[in-house]
């Protein structure tokens, strides 16, 4: 992280820059300025804690079964097998893993 007497000493080389009329210069400055602000919110993302938040997430599926028990059973099975069970309802959102899967491959 740039510590606070280098970025005034970042500054002052600009205003001498700009003082100066030296265009080359300037756009040096520019493009370090902007690494530099680029550095900085990285690190600043990194040193934030992400907050994770609830979320309600339903499966549903229609099934024909002797019984709910044996209902439930089927549709763990289904769950259990890979990519079967992939469209889930997020706080009211549907959200399809395949197809988010296949816009990832692109």
């Amino acid at each position: 992280m740039i510590t606070e007497s280098e970025a005034q000493e970042m500054h002052e080389a600009i205003g001498a820059t700009i003082e100066s009329g030296d265009l080359e210069g300037l756009a040096r400055a520019r493009e370090i300025a902007s690494i530099v602000a680029r550095d900085v919110a990285a690190e600043k993302e990194e040193a934030t804690p992400h907050r994770e938040e609830e979320y309600r997430v339903v499966w549903e599926i229609d099934l024909t079964a002797p019984s709910p028990r044996e209902a439930a059973e089927a549709a763990q099975a289904i769950q259990l097998r890979p990519n079967h069970a992939t469209v889930f309802m997020v706080n009211g959102e549907s959200i399809d893993l395949d197809e988010i899967e296949a816009e990832e491959e692109d």
